[in-house]
């Protein structure tokens, strides 16, 4: 029956679970709060030396990723070790099946450094090792026994020691070709192709048996956090009655199927506690309650902040500026009310009444001026961060000296603690002279000349190495020039938008021609975005964010061919078009007159028909200059008229070639871009190329979305775009082979405002 699967099983249980927990809160409330009361009073150097207990817990988990990743043969750093379980610890409170089901998360890290066999063997030796740790601890408990009523231990232990013969029994059956094997290739034949892969794995055991040392090492954290909490309340501290309740609390964690045990560990160790530590009721329930707080909540809270604690992060952009903010409302609330008379009547032993009021004053113009630098703050400027520290830190000290309020001195303790600590992010100089300032290579204040787009399109066709290097001499491109390379760029608001990366020689260093741009943009207040960045270029970026956008389709011209069963649908839409009279003709440049007035009527007959405006930036219009001294490809009706042309760019990508415009007319037949296109590649390949380069396919690819705007993005795509989606669909009748691109941005802030000030460079001005 339906309603007995596995799901509603673990979906039952969870709900026992926490009944248990709001069970236990309510026939123990009373010595629950008189336990949250006893809190407060534990020694303070006990609670340290939980923390320590803390730390080192988290270190020996995190070097059980380091060593079961060693153990397949991979290298994953300690730090990339540490931010993986921290993250995975979080998330496992909310899955099913806890740490094992959050093996799933955030597996980018790996893929980087990685290979897919690797990740499953490390995964496998990380789950054996943690639940192997777990017997070997439990062991004491099975032989000397826990006498709880109701809550054996032996029953959750022996399951275990059975999975574990199940396993090795599976094992030895599977590699023996017995029945599980025979089972797995008739049920499950890709997943028989992968085991023989990962059989064929190298193990190093010495890093299985330090994963499964690390292992015991955070067991006995756990054991030592109980005898901690036990300690601090006042019971009688034992190895055997630590390792019995953290036994105990520890299997309700390992089986709940999620919340880790919340409810039912803190019953089980509270009755544990009193039953056999002789502990009263309220000491037993704070001392679970002080267990609870430095082995799950205390990694809790640090998983929580890890999402946020990061460079470029959007939490910790906006929370200087609203602490800012705050703090300038709290000047001027705390300077218009009146003042302690205690405080002020001690005060004024030590300063005069003159000296308070003008700290009082002082607080109120440091107030207004907050909230102004707020805005400031906001955009990133390094001034704008300079003057706030410097105001809060007056603040702090007006504060105490107009009446003694340590309240408003402390929470600006805190703003500039979280000012010091987010200063990176603030590198912008000024604010941006928009209308006077453009960027350029000698940082003169000048725009872009002709002579400067001269030697931008020499520079190119001597070091261009991608398709999109024609449009970075464009017309509506400004560029910014570091000897033999340079950028191309728009600017919009206080970003700029930079096409790629820049046109360079091969012995060029593109980090430092990166860092070298970055420095122009922030002396002038901008900030920078690369719009279209390839996936080989990515290495380049970091530590910068990306976003992958999209994928770029590539044609194999040295193997297209209209034959076979796959061409058949396509052949037969080509022979309908042709026999209606419909021929596609090729023109070498330069264009006759006629012929540019014929497409330019066609142009615009397709713009109006789409309800479209010339858009450039990352592709072309229609310039009839430009078009003149190009390849242009058109399909002709009986009467020569023209209904639908392509027009040939330069493409700097060795052997490849592609096009910019494909417009057709409103009466156009079905199918006429298709025999654009293979007369496309018919060129090409006359030519000797070997790639057709069809252009991007934007939002398309995104399979593994590693951040929130990408999940939004691929959602988008799957569910809104459809016109999108035809144009992938499109361009998959063709492509072979597909390139990820990517915007690289420097914080979350930025993004914000990324498709904004896209947009606003790709409008074409005449």
């Amino acid at each position: 029956m339906k309603w007995l699967s596995p799901k509603t099983g673990k979906l039952v249980l969870t709900l026992l679970m926490l009944g248990v927990a709001v069970w236990f809160v309510r026939s123990e409330g009373p010595d629950l709060a008189r336990a949250i009361y006893l809190l407060p009073d534990t020694s303070f150097l006990t609670g340290l030396l939980a923390a320590s207990v803390t730390a080192l817990y988290l270190i020996l988990s995190s070097y059980m990723y380091v060593g079961s990743f060693a153990a397949a043969g991979g290298k994953l750093s300690f730090g990339k070790a540490a931010k993986l379980w921290i993250r995975r610890n979080f998330v496992s409170v909310f899955l099913p099946a806890g740490g094992v089901s959050a093996m799933a998360f955030y597996n980018r890290p790996l893929r980087d450094a990685l290979t897919r066999e690797q990740i499953y063997i490390g995964s496998f030796v990380y789950v054996l090792a943690g639940y192997g740790s777990l017997l070997l601890v439990a062991l004491p408990v099975l032989a000397f026994g826990l006498p709880l009523p109701g809550l054996s231990v032996g029953g959750p232990v022996l399951v275990v020691v059975a999975l574990v013969l199940l396993v090795t029994l599976g094992i030895w059956s599977y590699r023996k070709a017995g029945l599980v094997r025979r089972l797995l290739e008739k049920y499950t034949p890709s997943l028989v192709r992968d085991l023989d892969a990962l059989s064929g794995q190298s193990i190093r055991s010495r890093y299985i048996w330090a994963t499964l040392l690390a292992s015991v090492g955070v067991e006995l954290c756990g054991i030592a956090h109980v005898a901690l909490a036990i300690h601090a309340l006042g019971g009688d501290t034992g190895f055997f009655l630590a390792l019995n309740t953290y036994i105990a609390a520890t299997l309700l964690y390992a089986f709940s199927p999620a919340l880790r045990g919340l409810g039912a560990v803190e019953v089980a160790m509270t009755f544990v506690l009193i039953r056999y530590g002789h502990m009263k009721e309220a000491p037993a329930v704070a001392a679970t309650l002080y267990y609870r707080i430095f082995e799950f909540w205390l990694p809790l809270v640090v998983g929580l902040f890890s999402f946020f604690w990061q460079k470029g992060n959007l939490f910790l952009r906006m929370l200087p500026v609203f602490l800012t903010l705050v703090m300038g409302v709290v000047n001027l609330v705390s300077a218009f009310t009146p003042a302690l008379t205690h405080r002020l009547r001690l005060l004024h032993e030590l300063l005069s009444p003159e000296w308070t009021q003008l700290s009082n004053d002082a607080v109120i113009v440091f107030g207004i001026f907050l909230i102004l630098l707020s805005v400031g703050l906001l955009r990133g400027y390094r001034l704008a961060w300079l003057c706030t520290a410097t105001l809060v830190f007056l603040s702090i000290l007006t504060h105490l000296t107009k009446a003694i309020d340590y309240e408003e001195a402390l929470f600006g303790g805190g703003v500039l603690i979280i000012l010091l600590f987010t200063q990176s992010q603030y590198r912008i100089s000024s604010p941006p002279a928009r209308r006077l300032v453009q960027l350029s290579g000698n940082s003169t204040l000048k725009e872009t000349t002709a002579e400067d787009r001269l030697r931008a399109q020499q520079l190119t066709t001597q070091f261009g190495r991608s398709p999109l290097d024609y449009f970075k001499y464009y017309p509506d491109k400004q560029v910014l020039f570091f000897g033999d390379a340079y950028f191309s760029y728009r600017i919009s608001g206080t970003s700029v938008i930079v096409l790629e990366t820049p046109v360079c020689p091969p012995r060029a260093s593109l980090p430092a021609l990166l860092r070298q741009f970055e420095d122009e943009c922030r002396k002038r207040g901008f900030q920078v975005l690369y719009y279209r960045v390839d996936q080989d270029d990515l290495p380049a970026f970091k530590p910068r964010h990306y976003l992958h956008i999209g994928q770029e389709a590539l044609v194999d011209l040295t193997t297209f061919t209209l034959e076979g069963k796959d061409r058949k649908a396509l052949r037969n839409a080509l022979n309908r078009i042709e026999g209606s009279g419909y021929t596609a003709h090729t023109y070498p440049a330069p264009q006759r007159d006629a012929l540019l007035q014929q497409l330019k009527a066609v142009s615009i007959e397709w713009l109006t028909a789409e309800n479209l405006a010339e858009t450039a930036f990352s592709q072309g219009v229609f310039v009839p200059d430009a078009l003149k001294q190009q390849t242009i490809i058109t399909i002709e009706n009986r009467e020569g008229k023209v209904v639908a042309f392509a027009n040939l760019i330069p493409d700097y990508a060795p052997g490849e070639g592609t096009y910019d415009l494909i417009r057709k007319t409103s009466d156009a037949p079905n199918g006429v871009v298709d025999v654009l296109l293979v007369a496309i590649i018919r060129h090409l390949q006359s030519e000797g190329l070997h790639t057709l380069n069809m252009g991007l396919a934007p939002l398309s690819g995104i399979s593994d979305a590693h951040s929130l705007a990408e999940q939004v993005m691929k959602v988008a795509y799957e569910r809104a775009f459809s016109h999108f989606k035809g144009l992938r669909a499109f361009k998959e009748k063709y492509a072979t082979e597909w390139r990820d691109k990517y915007l690289i941005y420097e914080e979350d802030l930025d993004l914000l405002q990324a498709a904004t000030a896209i947009r606003k460079v790709s409008k074409w001005r005449d």
